[in-house]
């Protein structure tokens, strides 16, 4: 049986140094039968895109696709989704690296539940750091539809996908969202019904950083975290019982609080503290306790706030 062709799209921003490596890691695949499409986000840095150019030259057989305005990561992937001719897709991000046999064993999942309504399978990843040392890995073993699991965290980042093409067009793609991107797609994956499946095995690596990339900062990051619990929201009825979205709700609102906090936020951050207790009813005395852990100095210079 002849193999599908698979299109891997390899969003880029910022990152010259680390695009080729990840170039490289697509083209090492066991699987062959692949097409590489390479989407410069445009840069605001002088010379930027002439060092992706100078890169993507040294190969016969990639698509470039210059943005000709900075799109974001989540447009980004959308213009190589057009463009791409295979019918799975999977996604690169510029400082990951796949390992050689990434596409192949996902590709074996993909036959096994391909009469299924499969609409993605995922494997999970090792963290590095700059050095490329491995510092921990993110793993999960979710299948069919794990949609409370995936409202409370992310299940896989997109570097971790292959994704039926005609499935990411049914849901409209990814979001215009300055983070969460993944999550938000995700959701709606498994929302309407299509099922996820996964390679237990770290088949990528994947550069845990501080640094801006395509995803934003601090304060994108506040508003891509509530674009994802309005996503989840409007799958709430989706959910078998009130416990799972009160446990949904008051995950998002920890992560707010501490986001909102590192911003001086304090307003909001108590809003947050609020729509908890309103959830999880707590005692008077673990309610102080919990408030002045939260607003105390000491809890600021946990999370690195002068």
């Amino acid at each position: 049986m002849e193999e599908e062709l698979i299109s891997i799209v390899i969003t880029t921003y910022n990152r010259s140094n680390k695009l080729e490596d990840a170039i490289k890691s697509a083209f090492y695949q066991t699987y062959k039968n692949i097409e590489v499409i390479v989407v410069d986000d445009n840069s605001e840095i002088q010379n930027e895109r002439e060092k992706t150019k100078e890169i993507v030259r040294k190969y016969n057989n990639i698509n470039l696709i210059l943005n000709s305005t900075n799109l974001g990561g989540a447009l980004s992937r959308n213009e190589g989704i057009k463009a791409s001719k295979g019918k799975l897709i999977s996604f690169l991000d510029d400082d990951d690296i796949y390992l050689p046999e990434r596409l192949k064993r996902m590709y074996e999942e993909y036959l096994k539940h391909k009469e299924e309504n499969v609409g993605l399978i995922y494997c999970n990843c090792s963290r590095i750091n700059d050095k490329k040392e491995i510092i921990g890995s993110y793993e999960h073993s979710y299948n069919g539809l794990p949609l409370y699991q995936q409202m409370l965290g992310c299940i896989a980042g997109t570097s971790m996908w292959l994704a039926k093409k005609d499935v990411l067009e049914s849901v409209s793609m990814f979001e215009d969202t300055p983070s969460k991107q993944d999550s938000i797609l995700l959701l709606k994956i498994i929302a309407n019904g299509y099922k996820v499946y996964s390679v237990n095995q770290n088949l990528v690596l994947y550069y845990e950083h501080n640094g801006n990339g395509i995803s934003g900062v601090k304060l994108s990051n506040i508003k891509g975290l509530l674009n994802y619990r309005n996503w989840c929201r409007k799958f709430y009825d989706n959910l078998s019982n009130k416990r799972m979205i009160n446990n949904v709700e008051c995950n998002f609102s920890r992560q707010l609080i501490t986001l909102y906090i590192i911003n001086d936020m304090r307003r909001e951050a108590n809003n947050e503290l609020k729509n908890i207790i309103r959830r999880k009813p707590i005692s008077g005395v673990m309610l102080k306790s919990t408030y002045k852990i939260w607003f105390s100095k000491n809890y600021l210079r946990k999370l690195g706030v002068k």
